[in-house]
């Protein structure tokens, strides 16, 4: 007689079918959506305070192109004053249009904030009588598909604290969510040059790690606080 061979019960944590993928999607989607839910109300938002005074040194493009072709190394903030240049070139002192660009890199943040996490999440390996101190609500950050679930959670509490509605709102405040985009992409690089707990390609690190100096240079040209990133890696 054929013995029957019992079939393994499937693990709760992680459910069938899963895929990166298809999350990375939804993620997305949640991202995109809130910000847009959060920060609509906010798009018909005059200039305040010391914005026409920025965008007024921003109104010629030439000027700002200028700048880039000097010699200097350090370029005062250029970047976010390039994108005011160009704001003021196709939409003039229309507003809405300022607001959009400053959800746009909100957004990007956040994602930015996503991948971070899960890259900094995979990194961990726990021990069984570690596991339960580790955990989020009971959550395990041993399996996959946990780790993006706590990193879409980290990034929804990056980009809906209400700490930010002022780099959001506040148009000339663009310039810190713009370093913070370049601080932000060039971490990111480093972790993909030097990921935890693995090794990639010569040449993968090699075009991670000039990913990461290229958007630290652009950080550098968005603002001065930039500097503290080599510490920060």
């Amino acid at each position: 007689m054929k013995k029957k061979t019992k079939k393994k019960a499937p693990n709760p944590q992680i459910p069938e079918g899963f895929s990166p993928k298809r999350f990375h999607i939804i993620a997305f989607s949640i991202i995109v959506l809130l910000t847009i839910g959060i920060y609509s109300n906010s798009l018909q938002g005059p200039f305040f305070f010391d914005d026409m005074n920025n965008i007024g040194q921003a109104k010629n493009i030439n000027s700002v192109i200028d700048t880039l072709k000097g010699p200097q190394l350090y370029k005062h903030r250029i970047i976010p004053y390039l994108s005011f240049a160009l704001n003021y070139h196709y939409h003039g002192l229309d507003t809405k249009y300022y607001h959009i660009v400053n959800v746009i890199i909100h957004i990007l943040n956040g994602i930015l904030i996503y991948f971070i996490s899960i890259t900094l999440l995979s990194g961990f390996t726990l021990k069984d009588n570690e596991q339960q101190e580790a955990s989020l609500f009971n959550i395990s950050i041993k399996n996959d598909n946990n780790i993006y679930f706590l990193s879409l959670m980290v990034s929804l509490l990056f980009f809906s604290n209400p700490l930010q509605t002022n780099t959001v709102t506040y148009i000339v405040q663009r310039i810190v969510a713009m370093v913070t985009f370049f601080y932000l992409l060039s971490f990111y690089f480093f972790l993909k040059a030097y990921p935890p707990k693995a090794k990639i390609k010569t040449w993968k690190k090699l075009v991670f790690c000039l990913g990461s100096l290229v958007s630290f240079i652009l950080a550098l040209w968005s603002k001065e606080i930039a500097i503290t990133l080599p510490g920060i890696l």
